[in-house]
C-alpha cells in the first residue's frame, strides 16, 4: 500500500470517527428526576442512587419532592432501563417524575 493510500485511508478513518463522536453527543440523553421517598429515608436513598453509574448529581429538596437525581445517557434505552429498573425499584422509594430534556 502506498503512502497516498494510506493517507486516504487515514482520513476516511478520522472522518468515520469524527461523525461517531459528533452523533454520540447529539445522542446523549439526559433527564432530571424528581423522587418521594418514606420519610426520614432521604439520606439512606440518596447515597445508594449515587452510586447508580448513570446518575451524574443528587441532592435532598426541601417541597413537593424529597431528592433531585440528574441522569446523563447515551441512548434513551439506557435511560428507561436505568429509571425503570435501578431507581423505581431502590428501596424506600414511593413515586417518581422523570423529566427528559432536549436541545432547543
Amino acid at each position: 500500500m502506498g503512502w497516498a493510500t494510506r493517507e486516504f485511508v487515514l482520513n476516511k478513518v478520522l472522518i468515520v470517527l469524527a461523525v461517531y463522536y459528533c452523533l454520540s453527543c447529539i445522542c446523549m440523553v439526559q433527564a432530571y428526576i424528581l423522587l418521594n421517598v418514606e420519610p426520614g429515608s432521604e439520606a439512606k436513598v440518596l447515597e445508594r442512587l449515587k452510586g447508580v453509574s448513570l446518575v451524574k448529581e443528587a441532592f435532598v429538596s426541601y417541597g413537593v419532592y424529597d431528592l433531585i437525581i440528574r441522569l446523563s445517557a447515551d441512548t434513551m434505552d439506557e435511560l428507561k432501563d436505568a429509571v425503570s429498573h435501578k431507581i423505581r425499584t431502590t428501596d424506600q422509594v414511593r413515586s417518581t417524575v422523570t423529566l427528559i430534556l432536549i436541545d432547543q
